[in-house]
């Protein structure tokens, strides 16, 4: 994680440790920030990436607003990818 910033899955690994092992929302919400980007730059032609990313996150957040702002964003911007996707405006509606 140290050598490459952009490192999607050791990225979710620390999201997903800082939310369910330590309860550090604050923490959470600055690397699943740092996490976006990284996918933005990596797999930005993968809307099932952002899709799955979003919905594993706001089951996690415990209903943080902050982190529940950047799991819409995820969401919105596999909506812009996969237009006609009805599960990705199911989980729209359900966060």
């Amino acid at each position: 994680m140290e050598d490459d910033e952009y490192d999607i899955m050791g990225l979710k690994l620390m999201i997903f440790i800082a939310l369910v092992r330590d309860g550090n929302l604050e923490n959470a919400l600055e690397l699943l920030q740092k996490y976006i980007v990284a996918i933005s730059r990596t797999e930005s032609s993968n809307p099932d990436l952002y899709f799955e990313s979003a919905r594993l996150f706001s089951r996690l957040s415990g209903r943080n607003h902050p982190i529940l702002n950047l799991t819409i964003e995820l969401i919105e911007r596999a909506r812009k990818r996969k237009t006609f996707e009805c599960s990705y405006a199911i989980e729209l509606a359900y966060q």
